[in-house]
């Protein structure tokens, strides 16, 4: 299943139903996320680059995924 993390940019107030009806009217179906979980912040590495795996960890232990 296809689950996308997302920050809010400070003051913006979008859902997650108005983000996938976004995403979906740009790409593949297939692609298209079908859960938005939102974070305060992404983990990083020391050079500020995203920690996809440690997002993933995180998501297959809370059984989000």
């Amino acid at each position: 299943m296809v689950v996308a993390v997302v920050v809010r940019r400070p003051g913006s107030s979008v859902s997650a139903e108005e983000l996938i009806g976004f995403v979906r009217g740009r790409i593949a179906h297939y692609k298209a996320p079908r859960r938005i979980e939102f974070r305060a912040q992404l983990p990083r590495t020391g050079i500020q680059k995203v920690l996809r795996r440690s997002l993933r960890a995180e998501l297959l232990a809370a059984g989000s995924v």
